[in-house]
């Protein structure tokens, strides 16, 4: 059992700002810095604009990983999951409300119009480490 002030979880929350996102197209690896919001159940959401190549390459390709790092890279976790566009009014609503971004400077129009896009990430597995001298550390969520 994972305890929410210890491991992974704090590394998440802590490094939400700082995370990298990375998606493919065919081959070829994207990886691009978002901030990322923390749901029920290891549940990761990322607000983006529907028209972004991330959310195409997402439709094309699911898989991706999110990287965390502390700055100076000393706690780091990486998850390997799954993403999925989400069009539900409410589910939006509620990753709108939780940005701790200002989400209203990026798209005016709120979270109801077209350009407002929520990705939600199911985590596979979840990889950390709390020190480079510590061993890495794994939890499947499923």
């Amino acid at each position: 059992m994972i305890n929410e002030g210890e491991g992974f979880l704090s590394i998440i929350s802590d490094n939400s700002m700082r995370a990298c996102l990375a998606t493919a197209q065919g081959t070829q690896p994207y990886v691009r810095h978002v901030t990322v919001i923390r749901g029920e159940d290891f549940i990761l959401w990322v607000a983006t604009a529907r028209s972004s190549r991330k959310v195409r390459q997402i439709q094309e390709n699911p898989s991706v990983a999110l990287s965390f790092a502390d700055p100076g890279g000393r706690r780091t976790a990486t998850v390997l999951g799954r993403a999925e566009v989400v069009d539900d009014p409410g589910a939006r609503l509620l990753v709108w409300q939780w940005s701790p971004v200002d989400l209203s400077r990026l798209f005016p129009a709120g979270p109801e119009a077209e350009p407002f896009c929520a990705l939600r990430i199911v985590p596979d597995l979840i990889e950390w480490r709390e020190g480079p001298e510590l061993p890495l550390r794994s939890y499947s969520p499923a």
